[in-house]
Formats: C-alpha cells, sequence, structure tokens
C-alpha cells in the first residue's frame, strides 16, 4: 500500500511539474504580438530610417538606432556605436 502511494505522490508531482512547465512556456496573452504587428514595427522603424537618411536628418537617425550599432558603409570599416555613425 505504502508503494501505491508513493507512486501516486510521484505521478502527482510530474503531472504538477509539467503543467507549470507548459504554462511558463507559452506567452502571456498581454505580451504577445502578432506576426502582422511585428512586421509593421519594422516597417515603419524602416521607412523612419530612410526618411531620415534622404532629408539628412542625424538626429531623427539617431532616434531609431540603439548605442551599440553597427553601420556598415561600402568599402570603409564598419562604424560602432551612436559617436560613429554620428561622425560620418
Amino acid at each position: 500500500m505504502a508503494h501505491n502511494s508513493r507512486h501516486l505522490v510521484v505521478c502527482l508531482g510530474l503531472c504538477i511539474l509539467c503543467v507549470t512547465v507548459l504554462m511558463a512556456c507559452s506567452p502571456s496573452a498581454d505580451r504577445a504580438i502578432t506576426d502582422a504587428e511585428a512586421v509593421a514595427g519594422i516597417h515603419e522603424h524602416n521607412v523612419a530610417v530612410e526618411r531620415a537618411l534622404t532629408e539628412g536628418d542625424i538626429d531623427a537617425l539617431m532616434g531609431e538606432i540603439t548605442d551599440d550599432a553597427v553601420w556598415l558603409p561600402p568599402d570603409q570599416a564598419p562604424l560602432v556605436g551612436k559617436p560613429a555613425i554620428r561622425s560620418f
């Protein structure tokens, strides 16, 4: 009888563990975005960068890139970081 009780406790423990892992792997409904929203966000960023480059608006460009951005100008060494990109 003790063996069956121990077996039941182990099985219940494993079930609880599995449910917890599955819940942790599921995207949260309030934090999840759709593929369409992600694509729209990338498109908005690309349009803003293109506009900044076309208009020569370095401040707008700096607002669209991260501090550790890497710019790859043709036939030149990579520019790393906002200060290097701004000076280009």
